[in-house]
């Protein structure tokens, strides 16, 4: 299918597959308050300091959370902006903020940060693997093809 957000970041035709759509979950240092809570909605975010990744680093997340936040009339409380996930996880251990992550990123295991799930139908972000349609090269068909097979 073409992909109007992939079209926008590389201003070329493109095609996107949707492979899987994630859960979000909120990721929390373990002495904050909302660490205690089973679960989240995300009007519980309001006044808390976010940590997102960056809107100038082509990360779909940051619209997302975004988002999320303007649909739930959460005016949104960012502290740091980051680049890599594993850097935003690293803030969110030195109780510098919470962060809206799909629910993998609990892989991610380090002291000091707990996961809470992020309730609503919304609460969810596809993974697609995304390519120019003007590009035909066989690495890039197999790589495609490698990517889908394995979801």
């Amino acid at each position: 299918m073409p992909s109007p957000f992939f079209n926008r970041l590389t201003g070329r035709p493109s095609s996107a597959k949707n492979l899987r759509r994630d859960r979000l979950v909120v990721a929390v240092p373990v002495e904050h308050s909302l660490a205690r809570r089973k679960r989240l909605r995300v009007t519980d975010l309001a006044g808390a300091d976010l940590i997102v990744h960056s809107a100038d680093r082509r990360s779909v997340m940051y619209d997302v959370v975004l988002g999320l936040l303007r649909d739930a009339g959460v005016e949104p409380h960012i502290r740091h902006e980051v680049g890599e996930t594993s850097t935003l996880v690293t803030l969110v251990a030195g109780a510098l903020g919470v962060a809206v992550v799909p629910e993998p990123v609990t892989a991610l295991t380090l002291d000091g940060v707990t996961y809470v799930p992020l309730t609503g139908a919304d609460a969810r972000v596809e993974l697609a693997v995304a390519h120019r349609t003007d590009r035909s090269e066989p690495h890039l068909a197999r790589t495609v093809g490698i990517i889908q097979a394995m979801f």
